[in-house]
């Protein structure tokens, strides 16, 4: 079930060029903040993916610290999905996936 339509995050979704376009892995691993973001849109609202909260924090997490003036919106409405703990484990991840270099995350 496509859940974009009604998510919560639609409204949040950056009026940037080519936003609906889906990331590639290349953006990742070159840290384009607004790539980044994207892929935890989809995580967020189950767009292409299975919805996680956790990848989806952990995406938007990388894309602040990359530069990415807004993440602190989307992080922040995440949040309000998630436990305490899965809190920890996305920003655990985000850890990880900046020390290898985006590869594999």
């Amino acid at each position: 079930m496509d859940t974009s339509e009604t998510s919560p995050f639609r409204s949040l979704i950056p009026s940037i060029p080519g936003h609906q376009a889906k990331p590639t892995l290349a953006a990742f691993v070159w840290k384009q903040p607004w790539a980044q973001s994207s892929l935890g849109f989809m995580y967020a609202t189950g767009d292409g993916v299975i919805q996680e909260f956790i990848l989806a924090y952990m995406w938007m997490s990388i894309s602040a610290s990359n530069g990415l003036e807004d993440a602190a919106l989307y992080i922040a409405k995440v949040e309000t999905m998630m436990t305490s703990d899965q809190i920890v484990k996305a920003k655990e991840l985000a850890r990880e996936c900046a020390a290898k270099n985006y590869k594999d995350c």
